[in-house]
């Protein structure tokens, strides 16, 4: 069926050989190919082109086949990241923020410095000196560098004023007016375990009674106040200093009449990724899923479906799975990952953090 838009081409882009290959695999997902911005562009214009369709109904086919532009983005810790429970300033944990819903490019600052390609290239060597060489006299330790942008805790400000969608488009500069909510799917990977004891003897093995677990965070810029004086605010600002938080919440220490991050003693149903399994040492990689076609409703006052007690089976959150998060993001918005450790003796220790985000255009 994609045979004929290929030929209007002249030659097949890369994903319509791939798709019609005698040798492709169509059910092995690792070599799924993902469309860029400029591929799902072409896609749709085709479609007008040779069938004359209106945009709502080549919308609507691009959504069915899931043909939406992505970005990833990825914190790999190798097992030396601990969030401790009981432990003050250690139990709750900000992981990684994502680049902003919409946008191809990340617009961070130091992001690209801090690749693992980079990161390679710019290590010192590790091989031992020649035994006839008189080794390097040791040097003094070196202050640590900065955490790129995509990792930098953020500072407890909350959202004063959004800027309007007109503004973050212009960011963009697409040839397209991007939609208001275009968030189709997050696609969250988390490879991490507890300290393999502890709990109820009940629980040990399975997801019920773990007192680690990830939550889904949420950021937006925040459009300064304007004066007479200044009367036009600036441009949008993405920088981990610069964007205001929407969960989790923040609130005002009444100790110190200062902005802080509320984080309470148990997971947020409506935002709780995935826990770890109790009692169970071995690093386990989790693939959870977040669509704005999902519609288990989840009731507050008790009462539970098939459905939520298999998210609950899970580890997952038994209101996260109704797509209210998903098609509630905004243009521009940022998604955050946090950890969270509860209770003393109870670590939540992790080894990689993926979020893919897939948007609409």
């Amino acid at each position: 069926m994609l045979a004929p838009f290929g030929r209007m081409l002249g030659t097949p882009l890369n994903w319509l050989r791939q798709a019609v290959s005698p040798d492709s695999n169509p059910i092995n997902m690792e070599h799924t190919y993902e469309p860029s911005v400029l591929d799902v562009l072409v896609v749709k214009a085709m479609m007008n082109r040779a069938l004359g369709l209106p945009r709502e109904v080549i919308d609507g086919i691009v959504d069915l086949a899931e043909y939406w532009p992505h970005t990833s983005t990825e914190v790999n810790y190798n097992g030396a990241k601990a969030v401790r429970g009981a432990i003050v300033g250690e139990e709750d944990a900000f992981l990684l923020r994502t680049v902003p819903l919409g946008f191809p490019k990340s617009p961070y600052p130091v992001a690209i410095a801090h690749t693992p390609e980079t990161e390679a290239a710019t290590e010192p060597a590790t091989t031992e000196p020649h035994p006839h060489i008189q080794a390097p006299m040791p040097q003094a330790p070196q202050a640590p560098r900065p955490l790129p942008d995509f990792q930098t805790p953020p500072p407890p400000k909350p959202v004063e004023q959004e800027y309007p969608i007109e503004v973050l488009q212009r960011l963009i500069n697409s040839p397209n007016d991007n939609l208001e909510h275009p968030c189709r799917k997050i696609v969250f990977t988390i490879k991490s375990c507890d300290q393999g004891w502890g709990g109820q003897a009940i629980h040990q093995g399975t997801y019920h009674g773990s007192c680690t677990w990830f939550e889904a965070g949420l950021e937006r810029c925040s459009k300064p106040e304007t004066s007479e004086q200044a009367p036009d605010a600036p441009e949008p600002l993405f920088t981990s200093s610069a964007l205001a938080t929407v969960y989790p919440e923040v609130v005002r220490d009444p100790a110190t009449n200062r902005n802080m991050f509320y984080h309470p003693l148990h997971a947020r149903d409506t935002l709780k990724i995935q826990c770890n399994r109790t009692a169970d040492g071995h690093l386990r990689e989790h693939r959870v899923v977040w669509s704005y076609t999902d519609d288990i409703k989840f009731d507050a006052d008790g009462a539970t479906s098939p459905e939520v007690t298999a998210l609950d089976d899970a580890g997952r959150g038994r209101a996260t799975a109704d797509g209210t998060f998903v098609r509630s993001l905004k243009l521009g918005d940022v998604v955050t990952v946090w950890a969270f450790a509860r209770f003393p003796g109870w670590l939540n220790l992790i080894e990689r953090v993926k979020v893919d985000i897939y948007w609409a255009i």
